[in-house]
């Protein structure tokens, strides 16, 4: 299973806290990015994560249980994430 931005509406949803089902193993190109996270939970089935794909968020928290993710620097550059602000 793999999101892309249809999930969301790609824009303006008004949930604030995303847990990414076991079942998903990708997150496409800006699939959840102008909404309104602030807590994004990453299971460790997901293996690839697309470019943009959480930018524009007011995310102040990032959870995730995958090795190849656990990185923050790793996921707030694919994404567009400002770290500064987690």
């Amino acid at each position: 299973m793999s999101y892309e931005s249809k999930y969301l509406g790609g824009t303006q949803d008004k949930s604030t806290i995303l847990i990414i089902p076991d079942s998903v193993k990708t997150i496409g190109e800006m699939a959840f990015s102008k909404n309104l996270l602030t807590t994004l939970i990453i299971p460790d089935s997901v293996e690839t994560i697309g470019y943009y794909a959480f930018e524009n968020n007011p995310l102040t928290k990032i959870i995730t249980y995958n090795r190849e993710f656990n990185d923050l620097d790793t996921i707030c550059a694919m994404t567009h994430i400002d770290k500064e602000k987690l």
